[in-house]
């Protein structure tokens, strides 16, 4: 997709704090001139400083100590990503670093592999509707299934996994070898596998050290897996239309009954979940969390239709008769077609899971909901 999430996350998150009576400044570390203004903001007293994807930001020092140690205010790195992505900014030694994570598995990674940090908290991201957005009728709407995501090669994503060294490259194919023979083990528990087969043992440090040397792993079976599915589904002739960039480079000899459209704004993409009947996503290799698209399809109105992970079942009404969402086993793509055929040819089940899990997502996964958990955790 081409929207600048991070920054839309970040007005929200602000907004809904100020609305809470709770005063929230920017700081800009990029800026040109932010050595003349940070003398301004560390005149003021902050109970805490929260960043998305800090990718070193809390490492820009002034007076020779990092910037939150100096302003004696505990720093949050809110990773949207596997923390495999961030290592090297992970590794800095803040006085107060803690860390919020959109999977259960993340966190234990982070308290496990980062003794630097001194606590890690489960917080999904909030689910996004436009206002005045009329929530439609399911019968009345445009898109039978729609799927909005990025399609990347493979063989750009392997060119750049063969550009490193031999045992890097080795240890890459192989977790990703691992991850597509058991779907469900996350990026860490595929690297220890192949670890563990080879004999070698790594200390903690060490171990997210070449984690994060094959953070290629993560990238190319999120885009094998979405891939494939897609594949699955034009074989199938399923009424699919992907919204996001490069779909259109996708070798297909018969596109059948799939529309490619060009990417779209994250505000947009709100919209077109509210006009589509089900909103399929794959998780980017989440295997006990949740990503944005699936409380914004809900809260949307469209019935969503994701691979399982631990974090939805233990949440969320998955499946049956009084569904709030469904679920597909991403070891077996194939089965998703007949899935979705059978979700449509049962309209009232289809509005029944789109009803209720509207009302779920109204509960407890918006940002407004999401803000008081954050809240509850700078608390802590």
């Amino acid at each position: 997709m081409c929207y600048d999430t991070l920054n839309i996350f970040t007005d929200r998150v602000a907004g809904l704090l100020k609305t809470k009576g709770i005063e929230v400044d920017f700081i800009d570390l990029t800026a040109s001139d932010v050595e003349e203004r940070i003398t301004e903001y560390t005149k003021n007293k902050y109970d805490a400083i929260l960043a998305f994807n800090s990718l070193g930001q809390h490492g820009f020092k002034i007076n020779g100590q990092y910037l939150s140690d100096y302003m004696d205010a505990p720093f949050y790195d809110y990773i949207v990503d596997h923390p495999m992505r961030h290592t090297i900014h992970l590794m800095q030694d803040l006085k107060e670093f803690y860390v919020l994570c959109l999977d259960r598995d993340h966190v234990d990674y982070i308290k496990k592999h980062f003794p630097n940090i001194k606590d890690a908290y489960m917080l999904p991201l909030g689910g996004w509707a436009n206002e005045g957005t009329p929530i439609k009728p399911i019968a009345d709407r445009q898109y039978d299934v729609v799927l909005t995501g990025s399609y990347y090669k493979l063989a750009d994503i392997e060119a750049k996994i063969v550009d490193n060294e031999q045992n890097i490259i080795d240890l890459c194919v192989a977790t990703i070898n691992y991850m597509l023979e058991n779907r469900y083990a996350t990026n860490e528990e595929a690297m220890a596998a192949v670890i563990k087969e080879a004999g070698l043992s790594l200390k903690p440090t060490e171990f997210a050290y070449y984690l994060s040397q094959i953070e290629k792993s993560n990238y190319y079976i999120n885009a094998y897996v979405r891939e494939e599915l897609v594949r699955y589904l034009i074989d199938a002739g399923v009424s699919l239309h992907l919204f996001g960039n490069g779909w259109d480079m996708l070798d297909v000899d018969d596109w059948k009954n799939t529309v490619v459209h060009k990417g779209v704004s994250y505000e947009e993409t709100a919209d077109i979940y509210a006009d589509s009947k089900i909103v399929l996503n794959t998780m980017p290799w989440f295997k006990n969390g949740i990503h944005d698209r699936v409380p914004t399809a809900m809260l949307n109105g469209a019935v969503s239709l994701t691979d399982a992970t631990g974090y939805l079942v233990d949440t969320v009404k998955c499946n049956g008769e009084d569904a709030e969402l469904i679920t597909y086993d991403i070891a077996r793509p194939e089965e998703v077609a007949g899935i979705i055929d059978s979700i449509l040819a049962d309209p009232d089940y289809m509005q029944g899971v789109a009803d209720r899990g509207r009302e779920r997502a109204l509960k407890d996964m918006t940002w407004e909901a999401r803000v008081d958990e954050l809240v509850d955790i700078l608390n802590r």
